[in-house]
């Protein structure tokens, strides 16, 4: 037989031969580890997702905006005023990290 991750020959491997206590801090260890690669990705992912809202949003109030000064018709410049209010909206939820559902079930 041989191992899944680094392919030595399982015969070659001995029997565990530390105490329980080893044991014990062997794996608490792995869990302080697999936490902090956790808390790591969960940083990172809430960060670009912070970063995506915040610039999404900007852009939209920039496209508004500009859409409402060279928007000659009423109605395209509500339009601008529209993309421009939804991308307030999409940045002040990315701002403050609401990611909930407006509507309650």
């Amino acid at each position: 037989m041989r191992c899944g991750i680094c392919g030595a020959n399982l015969r070659d491997v001995g029997s565990f031969r530390g105490s329980v206590a080893d044991a014990a801090r062997e794996l608490k260890i792995e869990k302080e580890t697999s936490d902090k690669a956790f808390r790591r990705s969960d940083f990172k992912r809430r960060t670009r997702n912070w970063l995506i809202g915040v610039l999404g949003g900007l852009a939209m109030i920039g496209a508004g905006f500009s859409i409402v000064e060279l928007g000659g018709l009423r109605e395209i410049v509500y339009i601008g005023y529209v993309i421009a209010l939804t991308g307030f909206l999409l940045s002040f939820r990315a701002f403050f990290g609401i990611t909930r559902s407006v509507r309650r079930r």
